[in-house]
């Protein structure tokens, strides 16, 4: 565009895959020790931890800041005082380094010796001193914050920090190894080896004299580059190029971002205010560029690889209103301990893998063609999962204003119940017409086969001869599912077909051994037609065969698209029956008028020539 900008990601060839190979390689192993480490120290702390923490009635966490801080609190200590969200500043009198973590102070809880004595400061600054008695060990102690056994809660928290830096490496090493050519691969595999940090505790380096500034600085350089290469990667997604002016843009804004953050040692923006005013636009601009390239892009594969970029954000949408949902006081009532804590994974999970996922099915083009199908699921769970919160929400608030004006008090748990009793009720109607909605606005190409199909057969059986019956059925297949290639064979002898050669056609169907009865096969290594679906009208006898191909991507139909090809089939085959019918009455209708015709020449007397 003459403004200088670049248009495509650097070419991994020669020195230079060499040179970022040997990077990729030594970075994956330091990471990869540095989580094992992390895993192991962090993980003894807090087997040792949490159990004598839990008989104190308290939980520890971190807050915004990464600062020790009071998680949640039941029992003595909400007697004593102690509101959820304060800072610990000193235990047992002793006050905590600046550089404290939740483990420290937890580390601190377990030397305490009868009543635990904390200096805690509340989210408004407020200084107070709290005294807590110490449960006795004949108590059946709980976590506080999850209700969970306080080592079944440890194994379990440890568990999810390996899983989570175990799977960001995995997915690292498979974009390499398969793409290690493909440059928008390559960074991406080193943004998911840089993110593998955001799941480790590193705290445990302060024990071994590293100083604490340059484990803070460590952590976010680590970090802010790991977001730097994702970012880059999603300008220039899904191929590494900038198509678009707009692409080419956006990638100024995260190098912006960087610098300044290098510049100004992280302390431009710490509030969560000042950090929003950034990172929104900044998401804006470069998703922005994925969706006009969408909207440039023709259909076909890298319109796929796009959708299911789109659709790990969807996932992860949804993993937000569950931490919605569960974040409700009233809903956990509800909902009970139990459901409470698996909805605390769930979101967990979905929020931290959705996205990368989809990143990394896209990018490997593993099953593409199977996107449409989950943005479907997908989409239409997240709006329900949206509606169904909206309507909890406003009927709760409802119930409770009423209760306040007309009885004088809140009605607190019933509200919820009942709010929960009203969405409960609409889940069915609202499932039944939100799925509709989706599957209309995600999957024309298969509701119009299973709907156009029909009619179209209806159109032809009467005007049309068999092989345009066939061709226009297979044109149909062909747009809607993307089979790469496909034929109809009529009474054993092919009618129609598209994607391959007619006498390459013949010789695989020739060799083909019909199964008895006639089935749907499917066959993934089949060389021309993996997909075998026989043609009968209302259970009769077959009387051919519709053969696909796989998909561009190499993948075979799910259960949707299979079950679509057996609602067409029928109209199909009545179709083809009717038509072949009807050619062969006018067959035997002209060769019977041919035969009369030849009758009358024959019988009449030839006429002589008058005399001048």
């Amino acid at each position: 565009m003459g403004i200088g900008l670049p248009t495509q990601l650097p070419s991994l060839r020669g020195r230079r895959a060499d040179v970022v190979r040997v990077l990729y390689i030594l970075l994956a192993v330091a990471m990869t020790l540095l989580e094992l480490a992390s895993l192991l120290a962090n993980g003894l702390e807090q087997l040792r931890d949490l159990p004598t923490v839990a008989h104190y009635s308290i939980s520890i966490g971190a807050n915004a800041d990464d600062q020790p801080a009071i998680r949640a609190v039941s029992g003595p200590a909400r007697a004593a005082g102690v509101v959820p969200g304060s800072r610990i500043l000193a235990i047992q009198g002793s006050a905590l380094p600046l550089h404290a973590s939740e483990f420290d102070a937890a580390f601190r809880v377990r030397k305490a010796v009868g009543p635990l004595v904390l200096d805690l400061a509340d989210k408004a600054g407020h200084l107070s001193r709290h005294s807590i008695a110490r449960l006795p060990d004949s108590v059946a102690v709980r976590d506080v914050s999850t209700g969970m056994n306080p080592i079944v809660h440890g194994v379990a928290a440890l568990m999810r920090q390996a899983l989570a830096g175990c799977l960001f490496l995995i997915m690292s090493l498979l974009l390499f190894r398969e793409r290690p050519r493909d440059p928008e691969a390559v960074l991406l595999a080193f943004s998911f080896l840089l993110l593998m940090d955001n799941f480790s505790f590193d705290t445990w380096l302060l024990d071994y004299g590293v100083a604490p500034w340059l484990l803070d600085y460590g952590q976010a350089y680590i970090s802010l580059f790991g977001w730097y290469a994702l970012l880059i990667g999603l300008c220039g997604f899904p191929d590494g190029r900038f198509v678009t002016l707009w692409s080419r843009i956006a990638i100024l804004a995260p190098t912006f971002y960087v610098t300044a953050e290098l510049v100004t040692n992280f302390s431009a923006w710490q509030t969560s205010l000042a950090s929003m005013a950034i990172d929104v636009p900044i998401l804006s601009l470069c998703a922005g560029s994925v969706v006009l390239r969408y909207r440039h892009s023709p259909p076909g594969i890298e319109r796929q690889q796009i959708k299911w970029a789109a659709l790990g954000a969807a996932v992860m949408i949804l993993g937000t209103l569950l931490g919605l949902i569960n974040a409700d006081p009233a809903t956990a009532v509800v909902l009970g301990p139990a459901a409470g804590i698996a909805i605390h994974y769930l979101h967990d999970t979905l929020i931290t893998f959705a996205f990368p996922v989809g990143l990394l099915v896209s990018v490997l083009r593993f099953r593409l063609y199977d996107a449409d199908l989950v943005i479907t699921r997908s989409a239409g769970y997240t709006l329900l999962t949206a509606a169904l919160v909206a309507i909890f929400a406003c009927t709760e608030k409802v119930i409770e204003v009423l209760g306040e004006e007309h009885f004088g008090h809140s009605l607190g748990a019933l509200a919820g119940g009942l709010g929960a009793a009203v969405a409960a009720v609409m889940i069915a109607p609202l499932h039944h017409r939100i799925m509709h909605w989706a599957e209309h606005r995600f999957r024309k190409g298969l509701v119009h086969l299973r709907h156009g199909v029909p009619l179209l057969m209806n159109d032809l059986r009467e005007t049309a001869p068999p092989p345009r019956i066939a061709q226009a059925a297979l044109d149909r297949c062909h747009h809607a599912l993307n089979a790469t290639r496909g034929a109809i064979v009529l009474h054993g002898r092919i009618t129609a077909h598209y994607g391959v050669d007619g006498a390459e056609a013949r010789r695989w169907l020739s060799a083909w051994p019909r199964p008895e009865p006639a089935t749907l096969e499917i066959e993934r290594h089949a060389a021309l037609f993996p997909l075998r679906m026989p043609l009968t009208a209302e259970h009769e006898t077959e009387i051919g065969w519709l053969l696909l191909g796989p998909r561009p991507d190499g993948s075979l139909y799910g259960r949707d698209e299979r079950e679509t090809l057996r609602e067409i089939a029928d109209p199909i085959a009545r179709a083809l029956t009717i038509a072949r019918l009807r050619a062969a009455d006018k067959a035997a209708l002209v060769k019977r008028l041919d035969t009369l015709e030849a009758q009358m020449v024959a019988l009449s007397p030839p006429l002589t020539p008058r005399s001048a």
